[in-house]
């Protein structure tokens, strides 16, 4: 499962931002951009749970600044086997002062939105500036999804799209 990502869309939001707590609704399950809150969750954590997960708002905003988010679905939530390399994953970007760790993985609950495609349990999403290994010269937003994690497909997804390739890939 490791390639090109699945699905580009065009990218609608840079800087688009609303006052924390906003209601936002994304038509993509999940999100890889769009307008997004006016805060955002810092480098300093990597995995998340469903009951401690930020808010999608802040989360779209993280994806603005340049993160790769690696969401799963309750079925991945649900296996141990599959949480514990999600955890292995979420070890290896635990540098928060080197940027190209900007990575996170989380959540996707169905109050979220809609399903993964079927047989898919884990998505990968960036916001690209337009800039991936095959320029387009305009913004859009990029899912890879996968049966299982993967750490090939993580380090194949995050080279073709890395953290500078984003609307703002300077911020934190």
């Amino acid at each position: 499962e490791e390639g090109l990502s699945d699905a580009a869309a065009d990218a609608q939001g840079e800087q688009d931002h609303v006052p924390e707590g906003t209601d936002l609704t994304y038509p993509d399950a999940p999100p890889a951009f769009g307008q997004h809150w006016d805060i955002w969750d810092t480098m300093e954590r990597q995995l998340y749970t469903a009951s401690d997960r930020p808010e999608l708002g802040e989360l779209v905003h993280n994806l603005e600044h340049g993160y790769t988010l690696v969401w799963y679905d309750e079925t991945a939530a649900d296996a141990a086997e599959r949480m514990a390399d999600i955890r292995a994953l979420a070890a290896k970007f635990d540098d928060e002062t080197d940027y190209r760790n900007k990575a996170k993985m989380v959540p996707w609950t169905s109050k979220d939105g809609e399903a993964f495609p079927e047989g898919k349990h884990i998505a990968l999403t960036h916001w690209s500036a337009g800039r991936g290994l095959e320029p387009s010269g305009k913004q859009e937003g990029v899912w890879q999804f996968c049966s299982a994690p993967s750490g090939a497909a993580l380090e194949t997804f995050m080279e073709q799209f890395p953290y500078m390739d984003s609307p703002e890939p300077d911020a934190v």
